[in-house]
C-alpha cells in the first residue's frame, strides 16, 4: 500500500468523524471527543468505578442478603393478609347477621391480627428500601475515594477555591477518580488514541533516520506495519455534551458547577451521599494548569449509575469512530511532522520538554 492510499484511509476516517456529528446533532456546536488506543478492551468509564473492590462487593452481598430476607417478609405477609381478610369478611357477616358479644370478639380478634400482619410488612418494605438506600451508597462512593481526595488535597502543597479544583488535578496527575477526561480538540484525542501506534512507529523512524533515509515516506505503510507488527485497532468516541446535558440534568447546557455551592462534590457526594442526579453530567474543566489548558479539557461527572457512558446514554447521544492500520499509520504521520504534536505540547511540564528535546536533538 502507498502512502497516497493511506492517506486516502485517513480521509475516510475524518469524513467518518464528520457523519458522526451529524449523527450527534452537533455540527454547529462542539461535540467532544476522547481517543482510545484500544477499542475492543476499554470501557467509557472514571477510573475510580471501573473496578470494584472486594470490600464494596462484600458489603453488598451482605446487604443484598438483607433485602432478600425483608423482601420474603413481605411476600409471606402477603399471603397471610390475604386469608386473614377472607376470614375476617366471614366474621364480620356472621356478627352482622348474629350480633353478639361473642361474634364481635371473633372480628375484633381477626381485625387485630390483620393490622399486625399490615405492620409487619410496613416495616419489612422500610427496612428493604434503607438496605437499598445503603447500596445506593455504597456505589455512589466506592472504598478509597473519600480518603484519595483528603490525602491529595492536603499534601499536594496547592491551594484550591473548591472540591471540584481539587478533583480535576487528582484526574490530571492520574488519580482515579469519578471524572472521565474529554477533549474539544480532536487532535488531542488523536493523540492519544495513536499512542500505541506513535510509540512503536517513532521507534522505526529514529533508526530510519540514524541509518540515513531522507524521511518518514522512505518506507511504505505496508513496511512499517511489518516493522511494528499488529497493534490494537485505536478509536475516537464523539460526544453531543449538550444533548447529554439535557437528558441527565433537564439543561441543555455545559455545566460548571464549580461555581455551585449547592452541588459541591465532597459534601455532596462524599460527606453526605445524596447526589441530585442519576446519570452523568458533562461539565467545564478548571483549567488550572497549564496541562489542562493545553488538551482543552473536559470532563463528564458520573452519579449514581455506574454504567458505561454509552449504556447509559445511547448511540444517539455518543458513538465511536475506528482508525484503520493504515489511517492510523497516517495519523501518527499527520500528528508528529504536519501538526508537531508531541508530548510536550499537550502536558506542557519540564518532564515532557527534555523528553521531547533529547529526542529531537540527541537521541
Amino acid at each position: 500500500m502507498t502512502w497516497n492510499q493511506a492517506a486516502d484511509e485517513w480521509s475516510g476516517f475524518l469524513g467518518k468523524i464528520n457523519l458522526t456529528r451529524e449523527e450527534l446533532r452537533c455540527s454547529w456546536n462542539s461535540p467532544w471527543f476522547r481517543g482510545h488506543t484500544n477499542s475492543a478492551d476499554y470501557k467509557l468509564l472514571p477510573g475510580i468505578l471501573r473496578n470494584q473492590t472486594e470490600r464494596d462487593k462484600s458489603r453488598i452481598r451482605r446487604v443484598s442478603a438483607q433485602i432478600e430476607n425483608f423482601e420474603r417478609t413481605i411476600a409471606e405477609c402477603k399471603v397471610e393478609i390475604t386469608k386473614i381478610r377472607k376470614t375476617l369478611t366471614v366474621e364480620h357477616n356472621l356478627w352482622k347477621a348474629d350480633p353478639t358479644p361473642e361474634n364481635e370478639r371473633r372480628v375484633k380478634a381477626a381485625q387485630k391480627i390483620l393490622d399486625e400482619k399490615r405492620l409487619k410488612m410496613g416495616r419489612a418494605r422500610n427496612a428493604a428500601n434503607n438496605a437499598q438506600l445503603q447500596i445506593d451508597k455504597i456505589n455512589l462512593v466506592p472504598t478509597g475515594e473519600r480518603e484519595a481526595f483528603i490525602e491529595f488535597s492536603a499534601r499536594s502543597g496547592q491551594q484550591f477555591t473548591n472540591s471540584w479544583e481539587v478533583l480535576a488535578a487528582m484526574q490530571h496527575c492520574g488519580v482515579p477518580t469519578r471524572l472521565l477526561d474529554w477533549t474539544e480538540t480532536l487532535a488531542s484525542a488523536l493523540f492519544f488514541s495513536l499512542r500505541k501506534f506513535s510509540l512503536s512507529i517513532d521507534v522505526v523512524w529514529a533508526r530510519d533516520k540514524k541509518d540515513g533515509r531522507v524521511g518518514p515516506f522512505q518506507r511504505t505503510p505496508t513496511e512499517l506495519l511489518t516493522e511494528i507488527g499488529p497493534l490494537p485497532t485505536p478509536s475516537v468516541w464523539v460526544l453531543n455534551p449538550f444533548r447529554a446535558s439535557a437528558k441527565s440534568t433537564d439543561r441543555t447546557r455545559i455545566w460548571d458547577i464549580s461555581r455551585q455551592p449547592e452541588y459541591d462534590y465532597f459534601q455532596r457526594i462524599v460527606v453526605e451521599r445524596n447526589w441530585d442526579f442519576e446519570g452523568p453530567i458533562p461539565a467545564f474543566s478548571p483549567w488550572r494548569s497549564a496541562r489542562m489548558a493545553a488538551q482543552q479539557g473536559t470532563f463528564v461527572v458520573w452519579g449514581r449509575d455506574r454504567r458505561p457512558l454509552n449504556e447509559i446514554l445511547g448511540s444517539d447521544f455518543v458513538a465511536e469512530v475506528l482508525l484503520s492500520e493504515r489511517a492510523a499509520i497516517y495519523g501518527v504521520y499527520m500528528l508528529k511532522h504536519m501538526l508537531a504534536i508531541d508530548h510536550f505540547s499537550l502536558f506542557r511540564d519540564l518532564d515532557s520538554l527534555s523528553a521531547a528535546i533529547a529526542d529531537r536533538y540527541i537521541k
